[in-house]
């Protein structure tokens, strides 16, 4: 792992990371790379029954924001 990455997140975007909890389930979420693609991101849920995910995002940021946007700006 390179030194700029720390937990799979990219050090220069961990003082922003903010992930609301799942909008199905409440649960916590995390940021992760792609098994065998690790130049894109996703996030999912926490709750293994839940399966709340986004798709594969080009960067952290686009999978963060792909996360926290809610129908009519909720949560």
């Amino acid at each position: 792992m390179s030194s700029k990455q720390e937990s799979g997140i990219n050090a220069d975007y961990r003082g922003a990371l903010h992930l609301c909890l799942c909008a199905f389930c409440g649960c916590e979420a995390k940021l992760a790379p792609m098994p065998n693609a690790p130049t894109w991101w996703q996030v999912r849920c926490n709750n293994y029954h839940c399966g709340g995910t986004t798709w594969a995002m080009g960067s952290e940021e686009k999978a963060i924001d792909a996360w926290n946007r809610r129908p009519h700006g909720e949560g």
